[in-house]
């Protein structure tokens, strides 16, 4: 019997470790809506993880965010920006995205654009990609690392020194990030099974 709860603990310990184990929860963000032109955005999920949405006309010209049924674009507040999509005629616009916790970029989708338009995007601050080819469906490589909790979507090269062509331009439908699950500390597990086998230890004395 002593053998059984022992083999049976044994067994416990090992779905607890296995459970506890760090697994990938992906999140997508629906950008999609008809509250036009605000400030800001916010956008939530139900187990907590939440994003900011800001728009700024660079280097730091004042922008609010506009959303249409097809997804967020960024509009100048005086009027003269030539559209509301995220563009770069005459002021190169940008979308932040700023997540409530660290999260790795996997997916994003897009409208409103023309073919051959490309984009960019900085990950807290860094250069992560300096020019990609705008679809509706942009699938990121793991490789790339995109991973961090503001993210920054521009249109055209990421490159000062190259003049801006207006034809980039597009609007954000969503994205796709995956966030990571708590993982229990080794020494809460060292307890469990501390207390698991002392309770195994008492169950044997007392049937001897």
């Amino acid at each position: 019997m002593i053998k059984n709860l022992l083999s049976g603990l044994a067994a416990g310990l090992l779905l607890l470790l296995v459970a506890g184990e760090a697994r990938a929860v992906p999140v997508t963000f629906d950008f999609t809506g008809t509250g036009g032109q605000q400030t800001f955005y916010d956008f939530g999920t139900s187990p907590g993880l939440t994003v900011h949405v800001t728009g700024l006309g660079l280097p730091n010209r004042v922008r609010v965010v506009d959303q249409t049924l097809d997804g967020l674009g960024v509009y100048g507040l005086n009027g003269t920006d030539y559209n509301a999509e995220v563009d770069n005629g005459g002021t190169v616009d940008q979308l932040s995205l700023d997540f409530s916790q660290m999260v790795t970029l996997q997916q994003a989708t897009f409208t409103s654009f023309g073919t051959g338009d490309v984009f960019s995007l900085k990950i807290d601050g860094s250069n992560k990609i300096s020019s990609l080819l705008i679809a509706s469906t942009v699938n990121f490589n793991s490789n790339l690392n995109l991973y961090g909790d503001t993210m920054q979507f521009t249109p055209g090269i990421l490159d000062a020194s190259a003049p801006p062509a207006v034809s980039n331009l597009f609007r954000l439908s969503s994205v796709t990030v995956t966030t990571t699950e708590p993982v229990p500390e080794p020494s809460t597990l060292l307890l469990l099974g501390a207390g698991l086998l002392g309770l195994a230890g008492w169950r044997r004395r007392r049937n001897s």
